[in-house]
């Protein structure tokens, strides 16, 4: 990429004046160099469909799932989902509570604390309605957090061995495009089972819709990272070339490149 870079600013007269720097693009799509705003991601009602059709048919149905679930619960999840969807946020409450704030021990105290925390602020503060999924050595934890969580939230406490993402898939899509999910689970497994039809349906959804936390401030708000709003492929405007590229710097298989190179006539 350097040399891609090296070339387009040593010979840009030679080439109708092109011109290459190195970009940032914000979280709204818009490159730090030409104002130019990326494409959003696109994924049709349609593409989503048939997406999570085949996720249910191979992730969920696949004899792969009952590994370590069993079909009894698979489809208690499944009749509660029913009764209690669309739901706004499916969280992982394990992978949050597992997440240490500046601070903490790291002890269930505290990670009970912290799945309470990220569920108030946001079914009370933001208004969501949503879904904990958790394992059941969780209600174990200090009854202090975990009763008003039961109140304020959906939660399904899943058995200890069981897988829990599927089950947070299977309500995130269940509940349509409009659901978002936290957790900072990579979801390669899944890729596989899905095939590579789906596989960048998949991602693109994923990227569409998965949020991380960053950090808990002591009064309770919580921090985001917000879903990618825009499509990180090469894009070409009437003036202009936006090429996304590896930086080398380690990264989340769900992440998307963050360094960009805008290439731009005059």
């Amino acid at each position: 990429m350097n040399k891609f870079y090296v070339f387009f600013s040593v010979f840009s007269d030679l080439i109708h004046s092109w011109k290459g720097k190195f970009a940032a693009v914000s979280k709204k799509g818009e490159c730090s160099v030409c104002g130019n705003y990326m494409e959003p991601i696109s994924l049709s009602l349609k593409d989503f469909e048939r997406m999570r059709t085949n996720f249910m048919d191979r992730v969920i149905k696949g004899s792969d799932t009952f590994l370590q679930s069993t079909p009894g619960e698979v489809e208690r999840f499944k009749k509660f989902v029913e009764q209690t969807a669309p739901y706004d946020v499916v969280m992982d409450g394990l992978n949050v509570g597992f997440q240490r704030q500046p601070g903490s021990s790291g002890g269930k105290f505290d990670q009970a604390k912290g799945v309470f925390t990220v569920a108030k602020y946001l079914s009370e503060t933001r208004g969501k309605k949503v879904l904990i999924l958790g394992r059941q050595h969780m209600l174990r934890w200090p009854q202090k957090f975990i009763k008003p969580l039961q109140q304020m939230a959906h939660c399904f406490f899943a058995e200890n061995l069981s897988k829990d993402d599927p089950f947070l898939l299977y309500a995130a899509m269940h509940s349509g495009l409009g659901t978002v999910f936290i957790s900072k689970d990579m979801m390669r497994d899944h890729l596989f089972k899905l095939g590579e039809e789906f596989d960048i349906l998949f991602r693109k959804w994923q990227w569409s819709h998965q949020m991380q936390i960053l950090h808990v401030k002591p009064d309770g708000t919580v921090k985001f990272k917000a879903p990618l709003r825009f499509d990180t492929v090469v894009q070409h405007k009437e003036n202009s070339w936006h090429i996304p590229y590896e930086s080398g710097l380690p990264r989340y298989a769900y992440e998307v490149p963050e360094t960009w190179l805008c290439l731009t006539s005059s």
